[in-house]
């Protein structure tokens, strides 16, 4: 009897860097770009 393959994930389209375009790493407290190293923090946002 053949094993069933694993459903693969649903994907998410994600962000883009805004210095040079690739796509942002999603991390728990931020979002980076491996190429430039820009980052964002999330969370971070001011409470007014």
């Amino acid at each position: 009897m053949a094993d069933k393959k694993p459903a693969r994930k649903e994907y998410k389209p994600g962000r883009q860097c805004p210095k040079c375009g690739c796509k942002l790493a999603d991390h728990k407290n931020r979002v980076s770009c491996g190429r430039c190293s820009y980052t964002e923090f999330k969370g971070h946002e001011e409470k007014v």
